[in-house]
């Protein structure tokens, strides 16, 4: 035989009960949706630094380029650095003439990328300069 104060502990228990499951799923959901704005937040500036980091790499590049352009122009008046500047970022050339053997170019091009990444990346190439025709070959191209 159930009493009335019996009848009302089960209705209390089981309002109770619903409380704890309604918070315990509250949670969850909580938890998911922070993990999920953590996730996206690591992938964003994951592929930002990858995009200025492709962006180093070609300016870096520019500068090779440009000095490669320089020596193929006038070789005897190339100068040893300089800056090159493409759209707002920077790049450092330096030219160092037969070294390490004769005939042979070492170019190395510093890029520093300012908006939002910081970073640089620097590119270093050792051209061969023909004597008789004046042709720059690039016998090869590093990242340092």
């Amino acid at each position: 035989m159930a009493t009335r104060y019996s009848l009302l502990a089960t209705r209390s228990c089981k309002g109770q009960s619903y409380l704890i499951l309604v918070l315990l799923i509250g949670g969850i959901v909580v938890f998911v949706a922070i993990t999920l704005v953590f996730l996206v937040n690591s992938f964003l500036s994951g592929s930002t630094s990858f995009r200025f980091a492709n962006r180093a790499e070609a300016v870096a590049k520019s500068g090779i380029d440009d000095a490669l352009l320089r020596l193929a122009r006038d070789y005897a008046n190339a100068p040893s650095s300089y800056s090159l500047v493409v759209g707002s970022d920077v790049a450092t050339v330096s030219v160092t003439k037969d070294t390490p053997v004769a005939n042979e170019i070492t170019v190395s091009s510093t890029a520093s990328v300012t908006s939002g990444f910081n970073g640089r990346r620097t590119l270093q190439a050792i051209v061969l300069k023909d004597a008789t025709t004046g042709q720059v070959t690039i016998l090869s191209l590093t990242f340092q």
